[in-house]
């Protein structure tokens, strides 16, 4: 299907305010990956129903959906060929809870990791999960990369802070995933086949992050190293001096 075709088919199901060809395409931001939209159709929609329509419509006409969100990845994972939909979730930005009893934050896949920061810093917490590109990465992104950062070994990677999710299925299915509690054993943790899956799996479309406390203060050491091995000695010898305050 060419550009028009592939517009004719997605222009009635969620509206031609929520997809993006031509000039207004051209003029985006591609990111780090110079063919994030050589596919020639950016799809945004607004809502998981949005997406569960869009899934439905592509499985049905044999369209590939590459997922997108802020374009802050390396390894040229958002590009896209013609014949291929981008698709993604800015437009789905909001915070639905913030618990500072529980720690917890759950929001849309289209908010980014600032966002969050933002909103939690004022109730004296933070995300464990933290990115030089926390200002544009997504947390549908972040999720999907099973990203780690600047914070890795404190606090884990980001299946480690992420409680819960909802996520489409190719053929417009919606699972809830979602949880909000720290200690939850009830059977199968499907979530964790969604984060770290690059969206070929489904499309996150909201997640529960855990927030923890925010370090009193921070304070950074350069230490020389003669050796890869001495490097290992090193930070076997933080570990054992300030546990988890590393």
């Amino acid at each position: 299907m060419d550009i028009s075709q592939i517009s004719a088919l997605f222009a009635p199901v969620i509206g031609t305010q929520n997809m993006i060809t031509g000039e207004r395409l051209a003029l985006r931001n591609t990111g780090y990956c110079a063919a994030s939209y050589d596919g020639g159709v950016l799809l945004t929609p607004g809502s998981a129903q949005d997406v569960s329509k869009i899934c439905w419509l592509a499985a049905e006409h044999g369209l590939a959906i590459v997922p997108q969100g802020g374009l802050t990845g390396l390894v040229q994972g958002t590009a896209t060929a013609p014949g291929q939909v981008a698709l993604s979730l800015e437009k789905m930005t909001r915070i639905l809870e913030l618990d500072p009893v529980q720690g917890i934050i759950t929001a849309e896949a289209g908010v980014t990791l600032q966002q969050v920061i933002d909103a939690a810093e004022p109730l004296g917490l933070a995300p464990g999960v933290d990115l030089p590109s926390r200002g544009s990465c997504t947390l549908g992104g972040l999720a999907s990369t099973n990203a780690g950062g600047i914070q890795a070994i404190r606090y884990g990677m980001a299946r480690d802070n992420i409680l819960g999710l909802e996520a489409v299925l190719a053929d417009g299915t919606i699972l809830d995933l979602n949880n909000t509690l720290l200690k939850n054993n009830a059977g199968y943790d499907l979530k964790q086949l969604f984060i770290g899956s690059e969206g070929t799996l489904g499309i996150i479309t909201k997640l529960t992050l855990r927030l923890h406390s925010r370090p009193s203060s921070v304070q950074t050491a350069l230490i020389g190293c003669a050796g890869t091995e001495d490097l290992f000695q090193v930070l076997a010898s933080a570990r054992k001096a300030f546990g988890g305050s590393l």
